[in-house]
């Protein structure tokens, strides 16, 4: 690795060829089989969204989302040039994951070296937590861009603290705007700028330099006064129904706090050990050679996760995906671990680190097209004419996003699922009683919804118990959701 980082490291336009290299294989890793998972609903949401108006979506007192409008505008334009297929929606945050690994190739190697940039960088393209991110129709993957381009804006202002004026300007600018940009992605991103502003402070303590300190914590001060229109919507609508819509999510406790931090270490469980094991002994030989890096890598790496959590004890924010940003650099802290080890070692360990990137990775390239809830009604609707439908609320957008025609349709609620039984028993025994024939009526419902057992097992026994009444001519599963069709 020394001596092929030398080579590169002779001639600067080597460099620029590896790190368009690194790039390009991020896009590929991104991009492979990227229609095949399916759309999950933040995604369907997302995309509905897009049809909304520009107007709408920079109105300060839109109801539509509680998130704020950057991510849903840039793709709105996007899909007005390649279309809503889901290759073309999921490309958007894929090239953008994409470009997000010159900010970290060059943090590493202004700071540790080539050797250590080209691991980092290998180490970012296949890690799995980005990977997964940049390969969704959401803002979390676009985060990390950020985050990664105002950390290497911030580090620059302090590793060249004498830096001529002009670039020291244009690093100052770069810093506060990409610090704005994370919170007009996600309003959480709002700890961001808390964590940076901890760095800054710490490293006061640490070097004593206050022209620094008053340059870096007016970047700060002037990414929050942009974010000042925004905040008319944060602090209206997106906190009080985001406290609705979120409440699905846990608050922080030590189980939450367990599970989502390992989930953000996205490893198989074996290999957990090994990463975090090489993370620990890479933080403490960074303290060893650049104190000031370790400084602000260990603020966002550590006090990272625990501020979030903190705040996730009096409104839950803790998932993994939410605090993603604080963990940009561990590629970097990670190559930087391996880098350090003793040479007979590096050899197993990357082989190790490779399976287990790889292995990490496999759930999110299923073989097969997995196929929508609302592409498979669309591919069965047009023989449901006339028929007596009855879906499942939670399909309700994604209807919509597939431009179905639900609103004849009835909605089985999941609150009161014995009310729709009513309903559906009184409409089959009319049915069996008419004269004339009826035409079917159809159901369909989430087979095992993932948060609430119970009403799985509610809907089945409901099922059965319809079936009594009139007989089921079809019975079948299709992307998670079941198709019961009574005669």
């Amino acid at each position: 690795m020394s001596s092929f980082a030398a080579w590169i490291g002779d001639r600067t336009y080597r460099q620029a060829g590896l790190l368009a290299f690194l790039v390009s294989l991020a896009a590929v890793v991104r991009l492979f089989w990227i229609e095949h998972p399916v759309l999950w609903q933040d995604e369907i949401f997302t995309w509905l969204y897009t049809r909304e108006t520009y107007a709408h979506h920079f109105s300060l007192h839109r109801t539509t989302d509680v998130h704020p409008p950057t991510f849903t505008v840039l793709l709105k334009a996007w899909i007005s040039v390649f279309g809503d297929s889901r290759t073309a929606m999921r490309a958007l945050p894929a090239f953008i994951g994409a470009l997000s690994v010159p900010a970290l190739f060059l943090i590493a190697r202004n700071w540790l070296g080539l050797p250590v940039a080209i691991l980092a960088g290998l180490f970012f393209v296949f890690h799995p937590l980005n990977v997964h991110y940049t390969r969704e129709i959401r803002f979390y993957g676009v985060i990390a861009f950020a985050m990664l381009w105002a950390t290497y804006f911030y580090l620059e202002l302090l590793r060249q603290r004498d830096m001529p004026r002009k670039r020291q300007w244009r690093c100052a600018i770069g810093f506060t705007l990409f610090l704005a940009l994370t919170f007009y992605l996600q309003y959480v991103s709002l700890l961001f700028m808390v964590l940076f502003g901890a760095a800054t402070l710490l490293l006061l303590l640490y070097d004593r330099d206050w022209r620094l300190f008053w340059l870096l914590s007016a970047c700060i001060a002037v990414a929050a006064l942009l974010c000042i229109p925004q905040s008319v919507h944060f602090l209206g609508y997106a906190m009080t129904e985001g406290a609705v819509r979120n409440s699905w999510i846990a608050p922080t406790d030590v189980k939450v706090f367990y599970e989502q931090t390992m989930t953000a270490i996205a490893f198989p469980a074996l290999a957990k050990i090994v990463v975090v094991s090489l993370y620990v002994f890479g933080a403490l030989q960074l303290w060893k050679q650049s104190p000031r890096l370790f400084i602000v890598m260990m603020t966002f790496l550590v006090l990272g996760p625990l501020l979030f959590a903190f705040v996730g004890v009096f409104k839950p924010i803790y998932l993994a995906r939410s605090f993603m940003g604080a963990l940009v650099t561990l590629p970097i802290l990670l190559a930087f671990s391996v880098m350090s080890l003793p040479r007979s070692l590096r050899p197993l360990v990357l082989l190790l680190l490779a399976i287990a990137h790889i292995w990490a990775l496999l759930p999110d390239y299923p073989a097969q097209r997995l196929p929508n809830p609302g592409e498979a009604i669309a591919a069965k609707a047009s023989g449901w004419r006339g028929a007596t439908v009855y879906y499942d609320e939670q399909l309700t957008r994604e209807l919509a996003a597939y431009r179905l025609p639900a609103s004849t349709w009835h909605v089985l609620s999941r609150r009161s699922p014995e009310a729709d039984e009513v309903a559906i028993a009184s409409q089959l025994r009319l049915c069996a009683d008419a004269i004339n024939k009826c035409p079917p009526t159809i159901l369909v419902f989430e087979q095992r919804p993932p948060f609430d057992s119970d009403l799985g097992e509610a809907w089945s026994a409901m099922v059965t118990r319809l079936a009594r009444i009139s007989p089921v001519r079809d019975d079948r599963t299709e992307a998670y959701h079941r198709f019961v069709r009574f005669e």
